[in-house]
């Protein structure tokens, strides 16, 4: 699956990672879309 992960302020990285598989008393998830507000990356 794709991730996007802030490895620091102002810094995005897209890397691959496997389906995790969720434990008890957890959920995945399917995201069909995100939105990033700009101006919530300077924070």
């Amino acid at each position: 699956m794709n991730v996007l992960i802030c490895q620091q302020p102002k810094e995005l990285v897209w890397k691959q990672r496997e389906i995790p598989i969720p434990g008890d008393n957890e959920a995945l998830i399917k995201i069909k879309s995100v939105g990033i507000c700009g101006t919530d990356i300077h924070a």
